[in-house]
Order: C-alpha cells, then sequence, then structure tokens
C-alpha cells in the first residue's frame, strides 16, 4: 500500500509538467494499470454446513465456479464478475470486435464440488438435484455429462446403477472443466452457470451408526449470471445516454382481494443542466442512469429528489397492520426506513387510510446525495393494512426500484501471474495428502487473491408442506403452506416472486412475496387466519395471513388445489405461468402433504418427492398434533 501511494504521487508529479490534454489520458491509464494488476474476482467459492436436527450430525460441503479467458497479449482474464449479478466485461459497442477472434471469446469454466467432511465414515452420497450447470440454448438444459474432451463425467445422471451415483469421500473434490466460446458483440449477455450439490451421507456403513447418517442431509449451491455490459460509444461525453428524462411518474395499481391501492415513485436529478429519471419505468430495466470511466465517479456525485407516494384505492378505510415489523407499512431509502415525520399533511405510519380525505395517500419527499461510485441505491414502498369490517380482507402491494450506476473498467482485471494458464484436460478427482483439516480450515472459503462473493437466489426455494389440519369448527382457519428459502435468510426478497393457489373451479388466488423479509429460519409460513393460528402453533409461527376468508386466500387450500411458487405474474393455468416449485396434490383434506428431505425444486410436479396424508392409500387423518410448522425433517409419519 505504501509502495502504491509513492508511485501515486511520483504519476501526479510527473503530470504537472505534462500539456493538459495528454495528462488526464496519462492519469486515467496509469490509475487504471495500478486497479488492473491488484485486482482478481475469481474463483467463487460457497462453503455450508447442514445440520440434521434428526441426528445430530452437521455435514460440510464445498462448491466453486471459476471462468478465465485470455486477452489479444495472451494475459489471462477473469469473466467472474465482481458483483453477483453484475458486469464481468463493460465496453463500447464499437469496440466489441477487439475482444478474442472478431468478438468471440474461448472461456475455461472451471466448476468443483468438495465433501469438506473430515471423519472416514462421512461418505456424500449424491442424489437427484446434484449438477454442474451451464444455463445457455447451447447446452439446452444445462446439465453437463461430459467434459470437454468428451470424457463421461461419473456423477451424470446416465451413470447412475439402480438410481445410485458414485460417492465423493471426505476431503475429495469432483471437478468439472468445459470451453465456452462466448460473443461478446450480440445477445445473450451473460454466461450464467453454477453447481448444486444435494445428497446425504453414505448409508452403506456399520449398522450401528447407518441408520443416523444416512438421513444426515448435505447441500451446497453457487450460481453466478456473469454479464456483457455494451454502451453507446458517446458514453464518457453523455455518460446520462441511457437515464430517462424527468419527469418520469412510476406508478403500480394493485387490486389484491378486490382491494384497489396505488404506489408510485418519482426520482429526479440533474446534470450538466438537464434533469432525468434516476429510475426507469420497468423494474427489470438494467440500464444505469449515469456512467463514469474507472477513477472518475468520485466526482459526480448528485443530489437526487425522492417522492414516494402511497394511496387507497379502495371505497372503505384502509386499517394499517402493525402487529409484526416484516409487514407494516414503510418507505425505504437506502435500506433505511425514513422518518414518519416527514410523512405530508401529519399523516402518520399509522394513520387510517380514508377513501375521500387527506388520509387517502400518504407522501413523503426526501433529498439526498447519490455516490455515483456505488453499483446500486434502493428504495421501496410497502402498503400493508386491513379493511375494518368484520369480515375486513387484507389490502397489500409493495413496489422497488433502484438507482443504478455503472463504473467502467476497460478491461477486466489481469489475474495474477500465481493464477493457473491452463485449465486440467478432464473431470478429476483430488484425494487428501496432508492431515485431515480442523473445522476452521475446513470452512476456509477461497484463496487470499481471490476474494468470496455472497450469493443470494431467492429462486431457490422449495415448498415443504402443505396442511389442513383435521380440526372442528372452522377446521379451514387453521390451513397453511410452508415455503423453505435454501440461503436467503435474513434477506428482503426482491425479485418478483409469488405464491400461488388454483381453486378447482375458480381462477388463481396469489400472494406477493416481494418485499417480505426471510426470516432467519429460511421459512416462510402462509396461514388463512393468523389469529386462529398463532392460538393453536404459537405467536410467530406465522409470517403471512393469505388470507382470512374461507372462499380466498392462498393458504385456504381444501386439501384438492395445486399451489406454486411463481416468477412474475401467474396465468390461469400452470402450463403458461412461469413455476419455480411446484405441488399437485392427491386429495389430503383433514390432513397434510409433506415434502421428503432431501428434495429439489422443480418446475414439475414429482410424486416420488411427496408423502401424502390421508390420501387415497389409508392413513389416518392428521390432527393439529401431528404437523409441524418451521421443522423439515424426514417425516416419521
Amino acid at each position: 500500500l505504501i509502495g502504491t501511494q509513492y508511485l501515486l504521487v511520483f504519476i501526479i508529479t510527473l503530470l504537472t509538467t505534462i500539456p493538459h490534454p495528454m495528462r488526464l489520458t496519462l492519469l486515467f491509464t496509469s490509475i487504471s494499470a495500478l486497479i488492473h494488476a491488484s485486482a482478481a474476482y475469481g474463483p467463487i467459492v460457497v462453503a455450508n454446513e447442514e445440520f440434521s436436527e434428526s441426528t445430530g450430525i452437521t455435514c460440510s460441503s464445498k462448491v466453486s465456479v471459476d471462468c478465465t479467458f485470455p486477452d489479444a497479449n495472451g494475459n489471462l482474464r477473469s469473466c467472474i464478475a465482481e458483483e453477483t449479478n453484475g458486469p464481468f466485461l463493460q465496453i463500447k459497442k464499437s469496440d466489441c470486435v477487439n475482444y478474442g477472434v472478431n468478438g468471440i471469446i474461448e472461456t475455461t469454466i472451471t466448476m468443483k464440488m468438495c465433501n469438506e467432511n473430515t471423519e472416514q465414515d462421512f461418505i456424500f452420497r449424491p442424489r437427484d438435484g446434484t449438477y454442474f450447470k451451464i444455463a445457455t440454448e447451447d447446452y439446452f438444459d444445462g446439465f453437463l455429462e461430459t467434459d470437454e474432451n468428451g470424457v463421461v463425467y461419473s456423477l451424470a445422471p446416465a451413470n447412475a446403477v439402480n438410481g445410485e451415483w458414485p460417492p465423493i469421500f471426505p476431503g475429495e473434490c469432483k471437478t468439472m472443466v468445459q470451453k465456452y466460446k462466448f460473443d461478446v458483440c450480440n445477445k445473450p449477455n451473460k454466461i450464467p452457470f453454477g453447481v448444486q450439490m444435494q445428497g446425504n451421507m453414505n448409508t452403506a456403513l456399520t449398522e450401528s451408526r447407518n441408520q443416523y447418517y444416512g438421513q444426515s442431509y448435505c447441500y451446497a449451491y453457487v450460481n453466478r449470471k456473469n454479464v456483457v455490459r455494451r454502451f453507446p460509444d458517446d458514453i464518457e461525453e453523455n455518460p446520462n445516454a441511457l437515464a430517462s428524462p424527468a419527469p418520469l411518474v412510476v406508478e403500480k395499481n394493485s387490486n389484491v382481494n378486490n382491494c384497489g391501492t396505488k404506489l408510485s415513485m418519482t426520482c429526479e436529478f440533474e446534470f450538466n443542466g438537464k434533469l432525468y429519471s434516476c429510475i426507469h419505468e420497468e423494474e427489470e430495466d438494467a440500464r444505469p442512469v449515469l456512467v463514469s470511466m474507472q477513477g472518475e465517479c468520485a466526482n459526480n456525485n448528485f443530489m437526487a429528489t425522492i417522492t414516494l407516494q402511497m394511496c387507497n384505492e379502495h371505497s372503505s378505510d384502509i386499517v394499517p397492520f402493525f402487529e409484526d415489523n416484516r409487514l407494516r407499512p414503510l418507505f425505504n431509502f437506502d435500506g433505511q426506513l425514513l422518518d414518519e415525520k416527514d410523512i405530508q399533511d401529519g399523516n402518520r405510519y399509522n394513520t387510517v387510510m380514508e377513501p375521500d380525505n387527506a388520509t387517502r395517500c400518504k407522501t413523503i419527499t426526501i433529498s439526498r446525495e447519490i455516490d455515483a461510485c456505488r453499483r446500486k441505491v434502493p428504495m421501496a414502498i410497502r402498503i400493508y393494512g386491513k379493511t375494518p369490517d368484520e369480515n375486513g380482507v387484507i389490502c397489500r402491494s409493495y413496489m422497488y426500484r433502484e438507482i443504478l450506476m455503472e463504473k467502467i473498467v476497460i478491461p477486466p482485471p489481469i489475474l495474477p501471474t500465481s493464477s493457473p494458464t491452463k485449465a486440467p484436460s478432464g473431470p478429476s478427482t483430488t484425494r487428501p495428502t496432508n492431515p485431515p483439516k480442523t473445522p476452521d480450515e475446513g470452512l476456509t472459503s477461497a484463496p487470499s487473491t481471490s476474494p468470496t462473493s455472497e450469493f443470494c437466489d431467492f429462486e431457490n426455494v422449495i415448498i415443504t408442506e402443505v396442511a389442513d389440519p383435521d380440526i372442528s369448527p372452522g377446521g379451514w382457519r387453521y390451513r397453511y403452506t410452508e415455503l423453505r428459502f435454501l440461503e436467503c435468510a435474513g434477506k428482503f426478497i426482491t425479485d418478483d416472486i409469488k405464491f400461488v393457489r388454483w381453486p378447482l373451479n375458480g381462477t388463481p388466488l396469489s400472494t406477493d412475496l416481494q418485499g417480505i423479509r426471510v426470516p432467519n429460519d429460511g421459512f416462510i409460513i402462509l396461514c388463512a387466519h393468523m389469529q386462529r393460528f398463532s392460538n393453536l402453533f404459537g405467536a410467530g409461527k406465522c409470517d403471512i395471513e393469505a388470507d382470512g376468508n374461507i372462499d380466498s386466500g392462498t393458504a385456504n387450500n381444501p386439501g384438492s388445489d395445486t399451489v406454486a411458487v411463481v416468477l412474475g405474474t401467474p396465468s390461469d393455468t400452470t402450463e403458461d405461468s412461469d413455476i419455480i416449485d411446484i405441488f399437485v396434490p392427491e386429495v389430503f383434506t383433514d390432513g397434510r402433504a409433506v415434502r421428503k428431505k432431501p428434495s429439489t425444486r422443480s418446475d414439475e410436479f414429482i410424486p416420488s418427492q411427496w408423502i401424502v396424508y390421508p390420501g387415497d392409500n389409508g392413513k389416518n387423518t392428521v390432527p393439529p398434533s401431528g404437523m409441524d410448522p418451521r421443522v423439515w425433517l424426514k417425516p416419521i409419519i
């Protein structure tokens, strides 16, 4: 660091003797060279410990992905993005042909899965859902069965014998290497790839131990969406080329449970004498509103004026919900709840929203300085309340936008000389030659030259239980569905994810999960009646009341309706919806459907992953004492 400081001082001193037009060019080149030489973005390593409550045993697993490509000078560069879903390459459109051969770069993608356990009996047995995957059209479904040389990978489904795949021993890794040619000039603009490791401890142990180890669950997952960003050729002279002109009001009208609400946002800033919007109309629009060249972002900070509003469009009052901070109404900017004293007209978060006076809408306007060196600055609105009548319905909606900015680094950093320049020629296994690692050493996630990155995929969610307890009277009030988010505990859901129920003779009913915080245990429970459920199973067990009506609500499943987790807006049929995970029931009226552990999410129903009570198999109905919300174990019933 000290040496770098001296070098920068020398460069700046030298530049004072150089004419101004040349000075900026040389300064940019010199600082960029320093940054390129010191940074590396891959590999990405994720270590996970999965504790099985039924056995008291922890299984340690580790997965990793890496991606490299050579530049025109033979330097090895990373095609792993610095951010989870960020760009690994940022270029002007006319410059793309200068990469690789006419814009075609040849990448080497290396993926690993490792058994990090140290005891010799802790042998990992893969099951369905264990894969190496490159999710592009070239690879169809993306599941890899051979390496770049055509050698068949031992864990490929085609090589399973009687459903059993070869094991991974303690300290052993399986490696998959692929060559992939990527066109940086044309769509698609990304190379998504990942590894999932799922299974159980080896069951072929001594009789005194296998009954425990065989039930112990192992899981690790990593995925990256590595993006190429192409900018207009005049982006240096016009850094706001991708921003929309102001004024721009972004609105969201909702009618959940026939309760109308409207949310709206504006965000405006001035740059070079012109007024721009700092958000886009569509949430998925990933265009930056300000682009800075490397080293110049600190000079481009700007003041933004943000107005957020929530309105009651219903015919009756909406009483805000305050029993749970995860659901309460909010105005949020950059992760902070905005002070209710700044809400206009004396309104507060708990003010009843009456349809015909000044409380119908709550509005807040703030000004904030935006750091142009950041990638994104988020903002959100959530309205959540209930109509005051006896059979009141839930009124809710959520809106999320980000101020997106970009720093162009041309080209991506050169990897350190210690990085390998040649990938292995085929799949390999590595057995430990050193003494077994201590538990702390086993969690080491990356070499010092390659920092780790956390990844959170909100689509990695699974339906674990759908329940209709055998209780009367009013048994419908105790129905619930249990979802398990496998890697996003403690985070707010930013993806447009919904839970949907398709009644046998009706239109689909949906609950918006966007804006909900995933509890620390990873479970989200949707219940038909919050108070009745809490009285029966305990306070805090239900996360979303969805909803308290016998004839509606996604959690109010009578034991005959298909349910699914869906990305985006559902259609009238499951076939036309973007399904993440689905359950198509046998009849489980007065019972429950329980997902077997381990299981993987699937956009098609897999009956073998479920146990249904009572179903058509003669099993008894299930009373509340047989239910276990917020617990996912291997079923014993």
